[in-house]
């Protein structure tokens, strides 16, 4: 086994959902043993996943993806052909797989002769106390191309493989970040298992974050964009609600302290008109009650202690979303589904958004937000292109498996990679000028505020 064994606060790299399963439950006394020996067997000994290790007849090999995940299906058996201790009423098994490549996940082909050759040898892991239990595969010396490292020995990490007469396809993962899930029923896996339109194709991912596709469930994943952009709106607009709150209360509390600083001013006892209207009748032109020599008594207000006052609340605090990068690479509400590093700084390039700037910021603007719903479709769209899959995505014609496709490399790198770990970009005139307009080349501009028009030169 080549995968980590995972532990409370991580997961292990391989789950099982055996629910329709009922040969994986059984009593596998009648099975002739693992066809892996060794530490995979030992490994594998009473854990959910030790079904996978007893023989399986060929069948049929599906394959579908969604977003960054993909689901392969195999293992048909016949019960016909099947050997005595695969006879049962029901073996029309198969399983279906579905991988989360994570970071460095990846599929590679090599004939059967080839791979036969490299699981008969296995060495531990670097990991020096789960190595023993972690294995790699060793990579024969005639496949190490001279001067293209300096390691030694060369392995690979194999996680699962597809096996046919002559050919083979294998998941594999040198840092081990790879995920798999396998779903295993006694039921045959169909082409109608793998229809996009069913309630049911959505399910088979929902181990993993996804979401709906935004090459083939468009419609889908601009609603679920929407429903995020609506949570994202809500939460900007309820801190706008607390900051309007807290401004009217402070206008309130600045009156009363007006109202109460003027009323605690020593005040006459006798007002200007009085006075003058006891002098013309011959009054004295003092109250009655005075008891000075001749001196006004003035009688002050009582005083208002503004230690009763509750003291004021602090301004609530700035309003953070996350950054429209960010926003994206964590799949956000289940809204970008196959966004990675690489195209979520591509797409924004594309569009002239700077990619620190806030979620709600780009959401609020209904230009930006539907440039960039129709965008996040027409961006991906192309990695599913015959011509991508053609000149990027095909097998090179080298008998050596691991040996590096030069041009495959040199297409990606010259037509489908923009500003990502580029630190010089040719830009096109209009996208520049895009970026001069929006005022993202200005050294003084703040996100969200308008443009001075002096400043846009064009």
């Amino acid at each position: 086994m080549v995968f980590p064994i995972g532990s409370e606060q991580k997961p292990p790299s391989v789950t099982v959902n055996t629910e329709e399963f009922l040969d994986g439950r059984r009593n596998q006394s009648d099975h002739p043993g693992p066809q892996l020996l060794g530490y995979s067997a030992l490994r594998s000994r009473g854990c959910d996943w030790e079904y996978l290790l007893y023989p399986n007849l060929p069948g049929p090999l599906f394959c579908r993806t969604r977003g960054k995940l993909m689901l392969v299906a195999a293992g048909n058996v016949n019960t016909l052909l099947a050997p005595p201790y695969l006879k049962s009423s029901q073996h029309d098994q198969q399983h279906a797989v579905i991988i989360s490549f994570s970071l460095e996940g990846h599929i590679m082909g090599m004939q059967r002769e080839v791979y036969n050759e490299i699981i008969a040898r296995d060495i531990p892991g670097p990991d020096s106390d789960r190595g023993n239990m972690v294995r790699s595969f060793l990579i024969p010396e005639r496949f190490t191309v001279p001067n293209s490292s300096p390691s030694s020995p060369r392995t690979i990490n194999i996680f699962c493989a597809f096996v046919s007469d002559s050919w083979v396809w294998v998941v594999a993962d040198f840092s081990r970040f790879v995920r798999l899930h396998v779903i295993s029923r006694d039921r045959v896996w169909d082409t109608p298992d793998f229809d996009i339109n069913t309630p049911e194709w959505p399910k088979l991912f929902e181990v993993f974050k996804g979401g709906p596709d935004w090459v083939t469930k468009v419609k889908l994943a601009e609603q679920t964009l929407d429903r995020w952009r609506n949570v994202v709106l809500e939460r900007s607009e309820r801190w706008k609600r607390r900051v309007r709150e807290w401004e009217l209360k402070e206008e309130r509390r600045k009156k009363q302290r007006i109202k109460a600083e003027k009323m605690s001013l020593p005040q006459s006892a006798f007002t200007v008109e009085g006075y003058f209207l006891r002098a013309q009748r011959g009054r004295p032109s003092f109250p009655a009650n005075d008891r000075s020599n001749g001196q006004l008594e003035r009688h002050k207000m009582p005083h208002h202690s503004s230690s009763k006052q509750s003291k004021p609340k602090p301004r609530p605090a700035l309003h953070r979303s996350l950054s429209i990068i960010q926003d994206i690479r964590n799949n956000s509400g289940n809204a970008f589904s196959g966004y990675g590093r690489h195209c979520a700084n591509d797409v924004l390039y594309q569009l002239a958004i700077y990619p620190g700037t806030p979620t709600h910021v780009i959401y609020n603007d209904d230009d930006q937000y539907e440039s960039l719903k129709h965008h996040l479709h027409t961006f991906m769209a192309k990695f599913s292109s015959p011509k991508f899959l053609k000149d990027v995505a095909s097998v090179a014609n080298k008998l050596n498996p691991f040996a590096f496709n030069e041009r495959s490399n040199k297409l990606y790198m010259s037509m489908y990679l923009d500003v990502f770990r580029r630190t010089k970009v040719k830009v096109p005139k209009e996208l520049y000028d895009k970026y001069v307009a929006f005022g993202l080349l200005d050294r003084e501009h703040v996100i969200d505020e308008s443009i001075p028009v002096f400043n846009v030169l064009l």
